[in-house]
């Protein structure tokens, strides 16, 4: 019973080397690390004292943050700090134990779901649920974890180890099938509350990594009920670029099929789908009435990129943008509205949707119905 995971391992660290979040996050730190006299100087201005440990405020998360992870949490637990932040700490006092599950993931780069999730790591000794937010859930190093390679990814904290990325996505499945962790998620894509947030994972690490989610059942083998997962990534994307994208494609797949993630919208009405055409721009590029041509994107007018859409159906030309509450601010307003004014002189039927369509399915399927029936009325005139 070996580990298949090592050559796509090997792909994913190669592509993204050391991860952002590493080199850009500050260090929990000694007061000696941070120049205090000994262990029991008070932080200077700028840092939070926890456990011995000097912490940049800029690392402290928000309290509404908190709060709605707590919510959520299996145990109640909430989390004042990142899972690098934490796992930096924890690195530092236990160098032998490995990060693994979704504190991996986090190393790794994954933006979701990590930071409300347990401190996990690999280590000798009895397996164990992390109680409070100073605690860890610890995972048993035996079997096929023994036999896995560690890495020491962290250029700031050379004490911390973590398993490599396929290990940390395959436990954080399983802890996600064992009841271990959870967020809430909307009704309406016909799937169950598990089954959804597995997708919702699935999509998240496949997009960070840049790995076709077809490839996850061969290198969790062993590891993964293969059937399962097999059924899970034929509805997965690796163009989901956030958890609400992969709500809106499979609440949208129900109504209409065809519809592709992060389609791009040319100046020249073309149309191209970098993400399932396994290559950048220049790639294969077709036209709204769904004939196909190999094209390539210049730098002039012709070729300059509209807009990468959420959701696009290419022969309808209907267009749905999830709009988060990053979409708020005036700046992006006004840029939203620039791209919807230059997609509807292009032909294209652009209907914005929010967290509120999500959450009632009634809501999200009468709009899509509509616009779907107004796009098809259009092509017959």
């Amino acid at each position: 019973m070996g580990y298949r995971g090592g050559k796509l391992d090997s792909e994913i660290i190669e592509k993204i080397g050391v991860p952002s979040v590493l080199r850009d996050l500050r260090i929990p730190g000694t007061p000696e690390y941070y120049g205090g006299r000994n262990a029991g100087s008070h932080p200077p201005d700028g840092f939070v004292e926890t456990g011995g440990f000097w912490v940049p405020d800029e690392l402290v998360r928000h309290q509404e943050q908190v709060t709605y992870g707590q919510r959520q949490h299996p145990r109640g637990i909430g989390y004042h700090f990142g899972a690098v932040t934490r796992m930096r700490m924890v690195a530092q006092e236990h160098p032998e134990w490995a990060a693994t599950s979704w504190t991996a993931l986090g190393i790794w780069g994954v933006e979701y779901f990590v930071d409300d999730a347990d401190t996990c790591v690999l280590s000798n000794g009895r397996a164990s649920l992390a109680k409070s937010a100073t605690a860890v859930t610890r995972h048993r190093n035996q079997s096929v974890h023994a036999a896995t390679v560690v890495f020491t990814p962290d250029p700031y904290c050379r004490e911390l180890m973590t398993v490599p990325p396929v290990m940390a996505f395959a436990m954080a499945l399983r802890s996600l099938s064992a009841g271990q962790h959870r967020w809430n998620v909307p009704q309406g894509t016909g799937l169950s509350d598990e089954d959804l947030r597995a997708v919702q994972l699935i999509d998240a690490v496949s997009t960070t990594f840049g790995v076709d989610p077809q490839r996850w059942p061969d290198a969790c083998h062993y590891l993964l009920s293969t059937r399962r997962l097999r059924r899970l990534v034929a509805l997965c994307d690796q163009g989901a670029e956030s958890p609400t994208e992969t709500v809106m494609r499979l609440m949208a797949a129900q109504i209409q099929p065809g519809m592709v993630s992060q389609l791009v919208v040319l100046a020249d009405g073309t149309v191209a789908d970098p993400v399932h055409t396994k290559g950048a721009l220049p790639g294969r590029i077709r036209n709204g009435q769904g004939r196909s041509r190999q094209g390539r994107v210049a730098n002039g007018t012709a070729g300059r990129i509209v807009a990468r859409l959420d959701l696009g159906h290419p022969e309808l030309k209907l267009a749905l943008q999830y709009d988060g509450a990053g979409h708020m601010t005036a700046d992006r307003r006004d840029r939203d509205s620039k791209i919807n004014a230059e997609l509807a002189n292009l032909g294209w039927h652009v209907v914005r949707i929010t967290y509120g369509h999500l959450r009632d399915p009634n809501l999200f399927e009468t709009t899509v119905r509509d616009a779907v029936s107004y796009c098809r009325r259009r092509m017959t005139r």
